[in-house]
């Protein structure tokens, strides 16, 4: 995962926080848009609903002029009374009702006038008690100066940058605006080729068609509304911003919760890696119900694995006593028979040959206790600070002579300063010792190198010859116990010396990796962490 290229992100915890309080975010823009939207559709609705509501009092000053004070409301044609409108459908065939004028009237009946379209003339019609129709015609040209007053005063309430109004005449030139210019005309003509409400920059444009073919234009200013949805919009940022935090911390203190027992276990685990394995995980009723069970499992193996160490541990130092303890009086006794003068020759000679099998018996014994009580008890090692520089230099002396008897060329190369470090002084002599004594066995000409640097935070010990090499199919099993590669055959060894230098390299929490080529020689680097 792409996650993993950054440490910190590694970690569970942050991992789930990061999902949760993403899941969060996601939730709340999600919550946030849908507010935005109803609120962008309520106020469209109610711009759309003013605007209808003007076109409506246009229609009725355009038709009735000053008399539509006369009407108490004007509504709708659907308002008119369908008893009404069954006896004018009766008396004048193809009318068409376009509003109805409301009056009420409290000592009377209240009473509908329907504003009447017929034959191209409007009509002012009102059917009285006894069924017979009242009309009066009406001149829509005689109203323009209502229409005027009415505009202006619309400007005046609202400000002339927030609402226009033009009419436009059947050959779409104007017919009467509230202001020269109200609307550009390359709007109007964009208005007139388009059907419903159009937004175009800070105006809200709506057109309205008349019975006798006249438009009305009717543009409302959206800054006001812009506005409001602006600090709606920071309002919900600020909520989303917050909410986001809030989950995000609400998240760090659920994954801490939910998984302090795996990183308890986890530590546990680091100790029982030292050797600690009398460590055990303490139970709490605090901790989940999966917790719980992760930690008794937990102690009941921890238990378990300890019971088994300790007793192969005892059966293994019991092997070794009982091997040695035979193996020590058969050497007694082949040493005995070699202090004899009168011994004959092939006698002796077989003496010395057993002699020479049992100190190798001993050391493979020895060697295999110590592979199995440095892999079962890490801990068990004398950790003390050591002068790495030095102690490499004096052993490399040590060998100097060994190596210029076969006639390799041997170098080291140390750093001017000291390098110190926690490890086991006689365990790294070892791991140095096996591996110069892998090299000196497996170097017939040539050279040996040792290298000892400092990289940051590293140390780096490299063991460099050229040897024989070693086959790319040996490589993986070259640490295994008692492994021989085909080319080391006819070489005297037991097949250990690697397998000690790995547990000694694991004890210690170092790396040891390997690179070699037949023929081209060997190379075995160990990596030591500061810490």
């Amino acid at each position: 995962m792409f996650l993993n290229k950054w440490g910190f992100l590694k970690s569970l915890k942050f991992r789930l926080a990061l999902c949760y309080g993403l899941l969060f975010f996601l939730s709340c823009l999600f919550l946030l848009g849908i507010c935005s939207y109803l609120v962008n559709k309520l106020l469209n609705n109610a711009f759309d609903a003013n605007a209808r509501r003007i076109a409506l009092r246009t229609a009725g000053l355009y038709v009735l002029g000053r008399k539509i004070s006369s009407y108490q409301e004007i509504r709708s044609a659907g308002a008119l009374p369908a008893a009404h409108q069954r006896i004018l459908e009766e008396k004048f065939p193809g009318h068409t009702v376009l509003f109805t004028g409301y009056f009420h009237n409290v000592k009377e009946d209240n009473f509908h006038t329907a504003i009447v379209r017929n034959n191209n003339n409007y009509y002012e019609m009102r059917v009285q008690k006894d069924d017979s129709v009242y009309s009066k015609q009406l001149f829509p040209e005689h109203n323009k100066g209502a229409l005027r007053h009415y505009f202006s005063q619309l400007i005046l309430n609202r400000g002339k940058e927030n609402i226009s109004l033009v009419i436009l005449d059947r050959d779409d030139s104007v017919y009467l605006e509230s202001a020269p210019g109200a609307i550009a005309p390359e709007v109007r003509k964009e208005l007139l080729h388009t059907s419903g409400p159009q937004r175009k920059g800070v105006f809200r444009y709506s057109s309205y068609t008349f019975a006798d073919g006249r438009k009305l234009l009717i543009a409302l200013s959206l800054r006001q509304r812009l506005a409001w949805l602006t600090d709606i919009t920071l309002i919900g940022v600020i909520t989303l911003g917050g909410m986001t935090l809030a989950g995000v911390l609400i998240a760090c203190w659920l994954t801490r919760h939910f998984i302090r027992g795996v990183k308890e276990t986890t530590l546990a685990m680091n100790r029982i890696s030292s050797g600690d394995y009398s460590y055990r995980l303490q139970e709490s009723a605090g901790y989940d119900r999966e917790i719980q069970e992760l930690t008794a499992t937990f102690n009941a193996m921890n238990e378990r694995t300890e019971n088994l160490l300790s007793e192969l541990r005892t059966i293994s130092d019991n092997v070794a006593h009982d091997l040695r303890t035979p193996l020590t009086r058969i050497s007694g006794t082949v040493e005995l028979l070699l202090s004899h003068r009168d011994l004959p020759e092939d006698i002796r000679n077989d003496c010395a040959s057993v002699a020479e099998e049992i100190s190798r018996l001993k050391e493979l014994v020895n060697i295999l206790m110590d592979i199995s009580r440095t892999n079962l008890v890490p801990g068990a090692l004398q950790m003390e600070k050591v002068n790495l520089s030095d102690l490499t230099a004096n052993y490399c002396d040590f060998m100097q002579v060994a190596f210029e008897e076969k006639g390799l060329d041997f170098s080291v190369d140390l750093p001017a300063k000291e390098i110190t470090v926690s490890a086991d002084r006689n365990m790294f002599l070892r791991l140095l010792s096996n591996l110069l004594g892998n090299a000196l066995k497996f170097t017939e000409t040539g050279f040996v190198s040792v290298v000892l640097a400092e990289e940051k935070e590293l140390i780096r010990l490299s063991v460099k010859d050229s040897g024989c090499g070693i086959p790319v199919e040996d490589q993986p099993q070259i640490f295994k116990r008692f492994f021989r590669s085909d080319a080391s055959r006819h070489l005297q060894g037991n097949g250990l010396g690697l397998s000690l230098v790995e547990a000694i390299v694991k004890a210690h929490k170092w790396e040891i990796a390997l690179s070699s080529a037949p023929g081209e020689g060997t190379l075995f680097t160990v990596t030591i962490p500061r810490g």
